[in-house]
Order: C-alpha cells, then structure tokens, then sequence
C-alpha cells in the first residue's frame, strides 16, 4: 500500500466530532501526518453517516481517492472506525499497513420535463414527486 503523508479532516460540528478531531490532528501531527486541505491522499469523516456521504459529495464522489470514516454519530454503517481505536488507524497510516476495500458509486440520471440532472450517490436514493 502507498505510504499516506497528507490528510483531510470533515467532521460535525457537536462537540464529541469536535472533540475527537482536535484528538486526531494532534495524534496525526505528531506522527508527522501533514493536515491538508487539497491533494489529500486520504479523507477522514468524524461523525455519523451523514458525515461520511457529506465527505463524498465534497469529492465529487472521486472514486481515486481513499476514505474512512470515524464514528461519533448514532448509525454509523460506514464509519469503520470506533473513537478507541484512532491509534490503530494511525499505527495503520504510519506503516502502510491497511486494506482498501473498493465500493461502487451509482450515477443517476434523472429525466423530467424541465431536462436531465446528474446525481451521485453511495448507498442510496429517493425520489420524490
């Protein structure tokens, strides 16, 4: 795996992700992780599910890109991660010692009689009306 140097953080704002991503910039800093807002090679989402499809969304669903979740929300299906166990995944960071499980993206086309929009989306989508 390719050693990661440059991270992205998106996090909640309630006070437990706010909380635990001061935790992890620390953690991450001084493992000589360097905190990036662009050219990341990895994304990190604290919270919840809404978090981590928010995160996506940023990155125009940019399937190149590598992500993880940490989870301080209530559903947290696609946080991987568990607050207590932060130092494992910077233990992982740090020697390149990580698995990357590939998921697919659905792109929807939605057709109406005003035209046709392009939607993205990880898990699911509704339509209404």
């Amino acid at each position: 795996m390719q050693k990661i140097n440059k991270v992205k953080i998106f996090y909640n704002s309630n006070d437990v992700s706010q909380k635990v991503y001061r935790t992890l910039v620390k953690k991450l800093v001084d493992s000589g992780l360097e905190i990036v807002e662009s050219e990341q090679q990895l994304n990190i989402a604290i919270g919840g599910d809404g978090a981590f499809i928010r995160m996506l969304k940023q990155n125009d669903y940019n399937s190149i890109m590598l992500y993880v979740g940490i989870n301080t929300g209530t559903l947290g299906f696609l946080q991987e991660i568990e607050v207590e166990e932060i130092d494992d995944l910077i233990e992982s960071l740090k020697y390149a010692n990580y698995k990357v499980c590939s998921t697919a993206i659905q792109k929807n086309i939605i057709k109406t009689s005003s035209g046709k929009t392009k939607h993205y989306a990880f898990n699911e989508i509704v339509i209404r009306r």
